[in-house]
């Protein structure tokens, strides 16, 4: 029986070689990484799903590697380990070493990228990457586009048109052409769903789309071919059906792209909120995925207003989270790409490309993601960061045996050592997250106080397990259950997880409110004003600071929140609906009209 899997594993991966012309465990990989990470972009699903996408991504090139005939570039594994190092050092572990070894695994497919790749690889290879995210694009367009809400399944709006741009631009380059009969019908089904998404989706998706409609001018002239103008035709229709359809059929007009003046002024203080937090961290950054934790706090500072979790450009937020040294690194990991892809397009501004120039395509891809990522953040987007990488393999391949001193080759041959520490933190985390909620629900708060169960004891580097022992065991207390010193044990783990999570406003406001139900008022707003200094917009904790309140200020707690009110109803409604609650009568007040925006819809 086990040697029977065995032969239809060697099956399966022989026949993905000969269908896509890479080899068939790299096939497998990233495929199977595409599944697990292309459309994830919430860092508490991505948990729960990192885990796998890392041991299949480690599985499939420890295996290539084997395979391979000369030492690789050890450009790859100097960057991967310094994302590493940085995921580990990071004062908010538990979100940035995910995000570390998702940005981390597609240097190690370039690693064992075949050099050079053939032309039915060249052909084949994009659609391992796009398949998977053009299936879990799917919601997104649903739910955009009939529902216009976002779902917590679906990929963020403001990355989700890259994919169905890149899927177009290979299509139109790979469909039409001299004796080319095939693609006819699936390219004509691509160009609705790409001008569906230009309808749906929101502004950030907008551009992609345009930025898709300048890729495949671009790609109409180099190649010089007259089919490509049908593409186009259909194109520029569907962007002018677009407003039509949205007020008569969805019965609101489509968002413009207008639009987007209204927004320069908020990008432009979130690209200030970057520029000051990389001025506390210049050289290593303040973690990956940290941004959003810490702008509110700048923000503020600054005398800014508004709050987001990303900078909306990718190279300013490396600088604010990976320092000079990893931005830097990345940056020049992609500068060789970038300059292949201007060659390219220049070789075809003197002559016709031909249609087997494979490698069009590919230039174009990249440009239009990089271009993207001065107003968005495809580049954390796992899916799209993959595609980045390779394309940059593919136009600018990694020498087959690097230079360098022997000192030199000892320490990359060295470098995997590096890796084990953030493997086992990763595993830790993953068991954390996995195991936490269902054995805490099991064996109930009793259980968890009497140490039957200690979960934080995997991973003590870790906030979230010394917050749900205090929650559970507060709500024992709540209930009227007694132990012997039950009430020091929840103050002391509700301080553990604030103290192990410093960066996030819910510890602060779940420890505060406890300390409010033990008669501590004054340590309660102490301890409320500490984490209004990390984000003084957190509808959590001002939730919270309106619970502390004694009954007669409760009205001004509500009217002190109001700048940040309309932040507080998008990202924690629940919180926001108790302030707006707490606000006074309409009929009364001067300032009505900001009073109904805090109360929220209806």
């Amino acid at each position: 029986m086990l040697s029977e899997q065995i032969v239809n594993k060697k099956r399966l991966a022989r026949s993905l070689s000969l269908g896509t012309g890479v080899p068939g465990a790299l096939a497998l990989g990233l495929l199977a990484y595409g599944f697990c990470a292309a459309g994830l972009h919430q860092l508490e699903t991505q948990r729960l799903w990192v885990l796998p996408s890392v041991l299949i991504a480690l599985t499939a090139t420890g295996l290539l590697r084997r395979q391979a005939q000369a030492p690789d570039s050890g450009l790859p594994f100097l960057l991967l380990t310094l994302l590493l190092v940085q995921g580990l050092a990071s004062p908010a572990l538990e979100v940035s070493l995910p995000m570390a070894w998702l940005l981390a695994m597609p240097l190690l497919f370039l690693a064992v990228l075949p050099r050079p790749l053939p032309d039915e690889g060249l052909r084949s290879l994009p659609w391992l990457l796009l398949v998977p995210a053009l299936l879990w694009t799917g919601p997104t367009l649903v739910h955009y586009g009939w529902y216009s809400a976002p779902a917590p399944e679906t990929r963020d709006p403001n990355v989700v048109g890259d994919v169905w741009a890149l899927a177009l631009i290979f299509l139109a380059h790979q469909g039409v052409g001299p004796g080319v009969r095939r693609g006819r019908m699936a390219l004509l089904v691509l160009v609705a769903a790409t001008v569906s998404l230009v309808l749906f989706a929101v502004l950030g998706a907008r551009i992609a789309g345009v930025l898709a409609g300048v890729g495949l001018l671009l790609l109409a002239s180099l190649r010089r071919d007259r089919s490509l103008a049908w593409v186009l035709l259909a194109y520029g229709l569907g962007w002018l059906l677009a407003g039509p359809f949205s007020e008569i059929v969805l019965a609101r007009p489509a968002e413009g792209l207008g639009a987007g003046f209204a927004q320069a002024g908020h990008r432009a203080m979130l690209l200030a909120s970057a520029f000051a937090l990389f001025q506390e961290a210049p050289f290593f950054g303040g973690g990956l995925m940290t941004f959003g934790l810490r702008q509110g706090a700048a923000a503020e500072a600054l005398g800014l207003s508004g709050r987001a979790p990303m900078v909306h450009n990718d190279f300013a937020q490396w600088l604010a989270e990976l320092g000079l040294i990893g931005a830097g690194a990345l940056a020049l990991l992609l500068l060789p790409g970038l300059w292949a892809a201007l060659r390219c397009l220049a070789r075809g501004v003197r002559a016709p490309l031909p249609a087997a120039d494979q490698t069009l395509s590919w230039a174009l891809g990249l440009g239009l993601v990089l271009g993207h990522s001065l107003v968005n953040f495809p580049l954390y987007d796992p899916g799209l960061w993959l595609f980045v990488v390779l394309a940059r393999g593919v136009l600018a391949p990694l020498p087959a045996a690097p230079g360098g001193s022997a000192a030199f080759q000892g320490l990359r041959r060295a470098l995997p050592l590096l890796w084990l520490p953030a493997l086992g933190a990763l595993v830790l985390l993953c068991a954390v997250a996995l195991l936490q909620g269902p054995a805490a629900q099991r064996l109930g708060p009793s259980a968890v106080f009497q140490g039957a169960v200690r979960i934080s004891t995997l991973a003590p580097f870790l906030p979230e397990p010394w917050a749900l022992q205090a929650r559970v065991a507060a709500q024992q207390w709540a209930a009227g259950g007694q132990a012997p010193g039950l009430e020091a044990y929840i103050a002391s783990s509700f301080a553990a997880a604030r103290e192990r999570g410093p960066l996030y406003p819910l510890y602060y406001a779940e420890e505060a409110e406890f300390l409010a139900a033990l008669g501590q008022r004054g340590e309660a707003q102490a301890l409320l004003a500490a984490g209004l200094a990390v984000d003084p917009a957190s509808p959590r904790l001002w939730a919270a600071r309106l619970a502390v309140a004694p009954e007669a200020e409760k009205e001004g707690v509500a009217r002190a929140w109001m700048p940040y009110c309309v932040y507080g109803w998008q990202r924690w409604p629940a919180m926001a609906r108790r302030l707006g609650e707490a606000l006074p009568p309409l009929a009364p007040a001067k300032d009505g009209a900001a009073l109904a925006a805090c109360r929220g819809p209806g």
